[in-house]
């Protein structure tokens, strides 16, 4: 009994020993795993970090300051404009400028040299220069500068950009003078541009052709309002006929000389032909000094100038007063004329010729001077049927021409005082 007691006891400690020692082998094996564990979750930790440091270091672009300037605000067409570029780097990664882009439509570019080195902390300068197009629309423009940057880093390129906007407007020529010119614009001095020559070289031209001194032509205030609905519709015209939407260009020197001289050709155009007309008149209708009594009354009644009511009129030429019957040449120059007195042909038949004088009282002119039949007047005078002589000379002072029309003599006449209405040949006998 006591010996099978001791047998069953023996296998009982076996049994907690090797328990226990499975347990601490167990306790052993759950530190190794935990601290295992552990240090893989560390090392990820570490890898993600560095992973992270990497990425962050790879695609965050380096910093730098971009300033653009222009050395002008506006620019004509075909005019260039400098911009200067300043480019800062404010990493401590060398740079490199590898490309420069400027947006706008309205110029063309010339770019720098490329690429530009930028050292860390440091900068550098550029010029683009811009030309406005020739067809460029007038206003403000933006101009939109971008550079490209490169950089390296771990073997590897990369590239960022920076951009900035810089404001440049394409003017009208004249666009400062135009300031002191009715409108205040360049815009309405263009318009009125075409207008303007024709409105100038019409006044030289007629003040040639009225036998006027030359001076310079003005623009009067006026003027305007008829030139600018003729500038509309000369406007109209030329982009009709040019078969554009865009208006002129004046600042093409070309185009500029071309309206210019088109605008003085045809503002002078009128008066030249008007001129013309009046020479081919002249012969016919034109008053001279050497003109006989027969000529001065058939130019004087039967000329397309001849007025209805002749008028002796006063004025003076060179301090000194003169006086005659106010008639025009062709050319509308003034001259001054005598009057007449008109009488049968000289008969011996005081029957006859009594017949004669109550005639041509009836029938031609009276003895008020009222010229009923101007054209048959001239035919008896040509005719021989009518005689001629003084009634009133013309006055140069105190003293009396000896012609029957003063041309050259009263060249600037200034006429003063009333006009009186009197006849210019009255019928005696």
């Amino acid at each position: 009994m006591r010996n099978t007691e001791v047998v069953s006891l023996a296998p009982d400690h076996r049994d907690r020993e090797q328990i226990f020692l499975a347990r601490k082998n167990s306790a052993k094996s759950r530190g190794l795993r935990s601290r295992a564990l552990s240090l893989k979750f560390g090392l990820a930790l570490a890898f993600a970090l560095l992973n992270l440091s990497l990425i962050s270091a790879q695609t965050v672009p380096p910093a730098i300051d971009l300033q653009a300037v222009s050395t002008r605000d506006k620019v004509e067409r075909n005019e260039v404009a400098n911009i200067y570029l300043a480019v800062a780097n404010k990493s401590n990664l060398p740079l490199s400028i590898s490309a420069i882009d400027v947006a706008g439509d309205a110029f063309d570019v010339v770019l720098p040299s490329l690429p530009i080195e930028l050292s860390p902390y440091g900068g550098a300068k550029s010029k683009v220069a811009v030309t406005a197009r020739q067809g460029a629309k007038f206003g403000p423009n933006k101009l939109m500068v971008t550079v490209d940057v490169k950089w390296h880093n771990a073997g590897k390129e990369f590239t960022s950009k920076a951009t900035t906007t810089i404001s440049l407007e394409i003017s009208r020529r004249f666009e400062d003078e135009a300031k002191g010119f009715p409108g205040g614009t360049a815009a309405f001095l263009y318009l009125l541009l075409p207008i303007i020559p024709a409105f100038l070289s019409y006044q030289t031209v007629e003040r040639l052709r009225t036998g006027m001194s030359l001076q310079m032509p003005i623009f009067k205030a006026e003027y305007i309002v008829p030139a600018f609905f003729a500038a509309i519709v000369v406007s109209f015209l030329m982009l009709i006929i040019a078969r554009s939407e865009t208006a002129v260009d004046y600042s093409n020197p070309r185009t500029f000389v071309i309206v210019m001289v088109g605008s003085l050709i045809i503002g002078g155009l009128i008066p030249g032909l008007h001129w013309l007309w009046n020479i081919i008149e002249k012969y016919k209708w034109g008053f001279l000094t050497a003109d006989t009594m027969q000529s001065y009354l058939r130019k004087a009644l039967l000329s397309p100038r001849s007025p209805v009511e002749f008028r002796w009129v006063k004025g003076n030429v060179n301090n000194e007063t003169w006086e005659g019957i106010l008639l025009q040449q062709p050319n509308t120059t003034m001259v001054l004329g005598a009057s007449l007195q008109a009488s049968p042909k000289a008969d011996t038949n005081q029957e006859a010729y009594q017949n004669a004088v109550d005639s041509i009282a009836a029938e031609v002119l009276d003895r008020n001077g009222d010229v009923k039949n101007r054209a048959r007047l001239v035919a008896m005078v040509d005719a021989g049927e009518i005689t001629l002589a003084y009634l009133n000379k013309i006055k140069a002072g105190s003293r009396t021409v000896d012609a029957v029309v003063a041309v050259a003599q009263i060249n600037n006449l200034e006429i003063e005082g009333e006009a009186e209405i009197v006849p210019l040949v009255k019928l005696v006998g």
